[in-house]
């Protein structure tokens, strides 16, 4: 039988205040607490047209959510919490996990009587007679402001571009244009609108483009926060648009979206729904 040395003694004890070491530092991190994730609906409440659809996110949830509407002739969910605007009308739609229940009022409307609306608001301009006390120069550009702001959006800046752009002095394009009493919140609204309707945007990227057609920083938030839209789909619908026209791995086409102003969140959503 050998005889155990003294240098196998110190290394049998430093094994042992090792070993005894690493199962302190296994229970610690075992009892660190853990903190829950907050649960919450990505809208409250929503303001839909007939026939658009709007993706509800149940943010913190690590199980399946199940969805559910209190009138599915109004609003209809899929069970991944797809919304789709069936007719005019409130609907609630709700989403269960984990005994608790998570709401979003969703109000649709008949897109038509908004057009109407905007209607009546364009004849408002056109049927605005011409002030008296001014200029040849000044009568024609308030007639022409107001034939623009019949067809289109314009910010202050813009439509005094567009007159300077049809020859008229800037004096004659601020004089006509302030004698309108333009509401320049609702032209933001207007082409924050058009925006969306013609290409997919983010908040950010939004909020961006009114900014550059001369609407300022505080009437673009205005415009891009209260006009309804989901940014969700949004990103959907930029991901996909980059997709068709070259390639992208899953992380190139997130940050490319994050680099467009989307979240992270909706960038990872979008290139999930994109098929990645």
């Amino acid at each position: 039988m050998k005889k155990k040395t003294f240098s196998h003694f110190l290394k049998t004890r430093y094994l042992t205040k090792l070993l005894v070491s690493m199962c302190i530092i296994v229970v610690s991190i075992g009892c660190l607490p853990v903190s829950a994730a907050t649960v919450k609906l990505n809208k409250q409440k929503a303001t839909m047209e007939k026939d658009s659809t709007l993706t509800l996110i149940l943010d913190g949830t690590s199980s399946q959510v199940t969805w559910k509407s209190s009138n599915k002739s109004i609003a209809s969910v899929t069970k991944k919490g797809k919304v789709t605007a069936v007719a005019e009308g409130v609907a609630t739609i709700t989403a269960n996990y984990d005994g608790s229940k998570y709401t979003c009022t969703v109000t649709v409307v008949d897109s038509n009587k908004e057009n109407n609306k905007n209607e009546k608001k364009q004849k408002q301009y056109k049927e605005k007679s011409v002030p008296s006390g001014l200029s040849v120069e000044e009568q024609n550009a308030y007639k022409s402001a107001k034939s623009y702001l019949s067809i289109m959006a314009f910010s202050r800046e813009g439509l005094i571009r567009q007159l300077e752009y049809e020859g008229y002095s800037t004096t004659s394009a601020e004089v006509a244009i302030d004698l309108l009493e333009i509401d320049w919140i609702e032209q933001a609204k207007k082409s924050a609108n058009s925006y969306i309707h013609t290409m997919p945007f983010s908040k950010t990227g939004l909020i961006h483009q009114l900014e550059y057609e001369g609407f300022s920083t505080s009437d673009a938030t205005i415009a891009a926060e209260s006009i309804d839209v989901d940014w969700f789909e949004q990103a959907v619908r930029s991901a996909k648009s980059y997709l068709s026209i070259m390639s992208f791995s899953r992380s190139g086409l997130i940050s490319q979206l994050e680099y467009e102003g989307f979240t992270t969140e909706q960038a990872e959503y979008a290139a999930t729904e994109s098929g990645y």
